[in-house]
């Protein structure tokens, strides 16, 4: 949803601002005239939340809107203006740090041009300011400098396209004529004592230079008491005059920047605490969106543009021994001292194990976000799409929101998939069985598992299932489907492979042991189960992946009791398609139309969380029955052989002996007498176990009462 906000530009700028937001910006030296040509405005905290695409902001403000060269508005991805926002109260981060100055979430940087400006920029025999701050900015050319404002200290570069660890200096930056200009980089007082600003200072330079400009470094002295100024402050308390000293200054002591380059990677601490912080910053893994280099259970995870995928620990290593060799700690990497780096930079990027992904970073912790799936555009928040909230359904990109999932296609609401549809009208003839696979994939776009349910798609060969398969593999993403067999379910550590996946998807199976069976219904109970990593610690985490098992022959579950049972789904696939019609490279043009089954998959969860079940056709309901009935070869016979009489008797002793032929006949093992008769009871409720009279005889055998044996009289018979 598009913000309307008019940028005021006549005399009556004074009442866009409230008092307070007036008298910070008269704080910084700007004038009523320049404060009106920079269209600055104020904004409710629902304002400055949608411009700035971020949520639960602590307070209202003003907004600096940022403009063109030729002084147009610069605008958002999204038609919004792009603006910088300080707020009045300032917003803290994870690590408890005051965010005073906010721009839009997943926006790219961009230089800030001061008003009425460019024909001065653009004179390359003029001398130019770069400095750190809009405000700064403004009042540098409000004394009639020429200057560019960073968003920050290395604002003046972007990330280049997805790949990690990658950046490139902003484009705007080509379109100003630097060869032999003078340059001065003016950042806070606070510089000399700042490592990090000091690496920024130097790349910046670096890049300058390489454009044939002459770089002068202009450092501002601390005035009074305070612990830094910037620009503004010492123009407001030294005056220009005192400002043309500092430049001369820096162009007869102060010529380093144009003899000698200095990496931007140099360390100016060998303290393996101070290496671990300027490794975030000097390798690109630490951006005011979030870092961008996670520890999540005992893992590495480097942020791609989209998601956070594994970063193996060798090539992290590598990293950080090339960060040492860049810098004063170069005779320092050894293992032992690369693995104390790394023991910090566990500390600075950890995720507590407990934190189910996916899940952002706020001011009371880690909070996770089931509904939220990351696509090549934006993260897709299902649940305010399901709720009707459009206006927040897509958020930019950005390493703050912390997911392994993503979808590699666009989200366009407006796709769709009539090859698709028309393909599973052909297999799944009934409309229940269609509107019930749409509500699978579905419920497999997050991480929810709240309805406790399997699935079985079940059927002979060429019926079309593999094709949904691959097609639901590609909807997801390969990374975010697994693949281990039931089998393996009580195998120490296999489990833990499933874990982070949306789906796990497994075909015909061999025998279950009662481990697996049971693990079986942990990991479809939606709560946690104990998770064994090889060679790393174990811990507690919710099982993220549903579970598909596509067969021609029904899996062999022992369980008598309802455990499994309630909690399978079972989808036939009745359709044979004949060889004449098979069409080998279907899933290919079927993958064509993901955006359109991505649009039908939500259609599907949409469905599901308003009926809060599954809708399963009638055909799926009477398998199921039949399945348990022959996965329980006691309930079977019983079935099978006896039926509810108040007045029948059968002995327990010719009840189980039936039993047991029945077994040897059809291949299956018999329970014992005890457990047998548990089974009894738990299919014929009303059934009592009693000492039965036999005619003439004076022993009275055990028997049930309230069955009657369907195949012959009993009256007669001795026991």
């Amino acid at each position: 949803m598009k913000l309307e906000i008019e940028i005021p530009k006549d005399d009556s700028e004074s009442r866009t601002l409230q008092p307070i937001h007036l008298a910070d910006l008269k704080r910084s030296g700007l004038n009523d005239e320049t404060i009106r040509k920079a269209g600055i405005f104020s904004v409710t905290k629902n304002q400055a939340q949608q411009l700035l695409h971020r949520w639960h902001l602590p307070s209202k403000g003003y907004a600096i809107p940022y403009f063109k060269q030729d002084g147009s508005p610069l605008l958002q991805q999204n038609g919004q203006v792009y603006v910088n926002i300080k707020l009045d109260a300032p917003l803290l981060s994870g690590k408890g740090k005051q965010q005073k100055y906010l721009k839009p979430t997943g926006e790219p940087n961009a230089l800030y041009f001061p008003p009425e400006m460019n024909q001065r920029i653009q004179n390359s025999s003029e001398l130019l300011i770069f400095t750190e701050g809009e405000k700064k900015c403004l009042k540098a050319a409000q004394e009639g400098y020429p200057c560019i404002a960073l968003p920050g200290v290395w604002g003046f570069k972007t990330r280049k396209g997805k790949t990690p660890g990658r950046s490139i200096p902003l484009p705007e930056l080509d379109t100003i004529p630097m060869s032999q200009r003078e340059i001065y980089i003016v950042f806070d007082s606070d510089l000399s004592s700042n490592p990090k600003v000091q690496q920024a200072e130097q790349a910046l330079a670096q890049y300058l230079q390489n454009r044939g400009a002459i770089v002068y470094s202009l450092r501002l002295p601390a005035v009074l008491d305070e612990a830094k100024i910037g620009l503004d402050d010492f123009l407001i308390k030294q005056g220009k005059a005192a400002l043309h000293v500092l430049m001369e200054n820096a162009r007869t002591t102060n010529n380093a920047h144009s003899k000698a380059v200095v990496s931007i990677h140099s360390t100016s601490s060998s303290l393996p605490a101070d290496i671990a912080d300027e490794f975030l910053i000097g390798q690109n893994f630490q951006s005011d969106r979030g870092l961008k280099l996670r520890f999540y259970r005992e893992e590495w995870f480097r942020y791609d543009g989209q998601t956070f995928q594994p970063f193996q620990i060798p090539d992290l290593k590598s990293k950080i021994v090339e960060h040492l060799r860049a810098g004063i700690a170069r005779g320092k990497a050894t293992h032992s001292f690369v693995n104390n780096i790394l023991l910090h930079l566990q500390s600075l990027c950890a995720i507590p194990s407990s934190v189910t992904l996916p899940a952002s970073l706020t001011k009371s912790g880690w909070v996770t976000s089931p509904d939220c799936l990351t696509l090549s555009n934006g993260i897709l928040d299902l649940h305010s799409l399901l709720r009707g909230e459009p206006a927040t359904v897509l958020s930019p990109l950005n390493p703050s929101f912390v997911s392994m999932v993503g979808v590699p296609f666009e989200f366009n609401p407006k796709a769709t998939c009539p090859q698709w549809r028309h393909f599973l009208e052909e297999i799944l003839p009934n409309p229940d069985g269609r509107l019930l696979l749409k509500e699978i994939f579905g419920y497999c776009l997050t991480y929810d598992t709240s309805l406790q349910k399997f699935f079985l798609f079940e059927g002979i060969g060429a019926n079309g299932k593999g094709v949904v398969l691959r097609i639901l593999t590609r909807l997801l993403g390969e990374t975010n489907v697994s693949s281990l067999p039931l089998e393996l379910f009580g195998a120490a550590h296999d489990l833990v492979t499933t874990l982070g996946k949306l789906v796990n998807i497994t075909s015909d199976l061999g025998e279950l042991d009662r481990v697996a069976e049971g693990l079986l219904k942990q990991f479809t109970g939606d709560d946690y189960m104990h998770f064994n990593p090889k060679y790393r610690t174990p811990y507690s985490a919710k099982p993220t992946a549903k579970l598909i098992i596509a067969a021609n022959v029904r899996p062999p579950f022992r369980d008598r009791s309802e455990g499994i049972w309630r909690r399978l789904v079972i989808l036939p696939f009745p359709t044979q398609i004949p060889p004449e019609k098979q069409n080998s490279k279907l899933t290919d043009e079927l993958t064509g139309e993901l955006p359109g089954i991505l649009n039908w998959a939500i259609a599907g969860a949409f469905s599901l969380r308003k009926r809060k079940h599954f809708l399963e056709s009638k055909d799926g309901v009477l398998a199921r029955q039949q399945f348990q009935r022959e996965s329980n070869p006691a309930r079977l016979f019983l079935e099978e052989s006896c039926e509810r009489d108040l007045t029948g008797e059968i002995p327990s002793i010719f009840l189980y002996q039936e039993y047991a032929k029945f077994c040897q006949n059809r291949g299956f093992h018999p329970l014992n007498e005890t457990h047998f008769g548990r089974e009894v009871r738990a299919t014929f409720a009303q059934v009592e176990r009693i000492r039965l009279p036999v005619q003439g005889e004076s022993s009275r055998p055990w028997g049930y009462r309230g069955l009657k044996w369907l195949e012959r009289d009993l009256s007669h018979q001795s026991y």
